[in-house]
């Protein structure tokens, strides 16, 4: 895809401009400078694409796949999660428990890294599974953009099921200890993060046909299963 359609709006001008900041240079499809109001028309958009992939009504994404649109996406997603995270170390506190300071300083660093780290690792074993081992041919960046754009919506949903899970049941529900066996207190609530976790895979499996038309259906699903595994054990 054409990487000048994956910046942002132009930049607004005038005294009620917001700041803008220099991005580094080496980044496909970045800009030079970004501002609060291209971040916010970012969220607008993916905001609508993920409503249209969700309800099924477009699979079609509206935003370009960049690699500076895939670096949004996992920073703005794990920084949801580290907000969720937030919220329930000072629930906690709220019942009595500690409050470590270090912890909700790091944590949130610690948590967009571990994003990075996790969801690169998992584009990059389930791309190396399907094209090396299966023969797919598709641009990593295509593959990439087609699981992150999935796993961002769908992770803020299972951040959701996780505060609910606080108030009704005291435990957080996260796609990891889902995928790992863990017990949670309410089996509702379970249930709902794994229905969410087989609804990625479906939507998953929905764009790497796209992808990868000659393969079989079970390879589609294989590949989502390895990126979403890799990415639970890793973050």
């Amino acid at each position: 895809m054409d990487a000048a359609k994956a910046a942002p709006r132009p930049n607004a001008s005038g005294p009620t401009a917001s700041p803008m900041i220099a991005i580094p240079k080496g980044i496909p499809g970045a800009p030079e400078s970004y501002r609060l109001s291209d971040f916010v028309h970012f969220i607008e958009e993916v905001a609508r694409d993920s409503l249209e992939l969700l309800t099924l009504k477009s699979p079609a994404p509206m935003l370009p796949a960049s690699w500076w649109n895939n670096l949004l996406l996992i920073l703005t997603t794990g920084a949801i999660i580290a907000l969720g995270n937030l919220i329930r170390v000072l629930f906690s506190a709220l019942r009595g428990g500690s409050l470590n300071l270090i912890a909700i300083i790091s944590n949130p660093i610690l948590i967009l890294l571990y994003a990075l780290i996790g969801v690169g690792a998992g584009c990059a074993l389930s791309y190396w599974y399907i094209t090396t081992q299966r023969g797919g041919q598709a641009s990593f960046l295509d593959h990439s953009y087609t699981l992150i754009r999935v796993w961002a919506p769908l992770s803020v949903i299972l951040v959701v099921i996780g505060l609910l899970e606080l108030f009704f049941a005291g435990a957080i529900n996260t796609l990891k200890l889902f995928l790992l066996g863990f017990t949670f207190g309410s089996p509702i609530l379970t249930l709902m993060a794994a229905a969410v976790a087989g609804y990625a895979l479906y939507l998953m499996m929905q764009g790497l046909q796209k992808l990868y038309p000659a393969l079989p259906r079970s390879q589609w699903a294989i590949t989502g299963a390895i990126f979403l595994v890799v990415v639970a054990l890793l973050f």
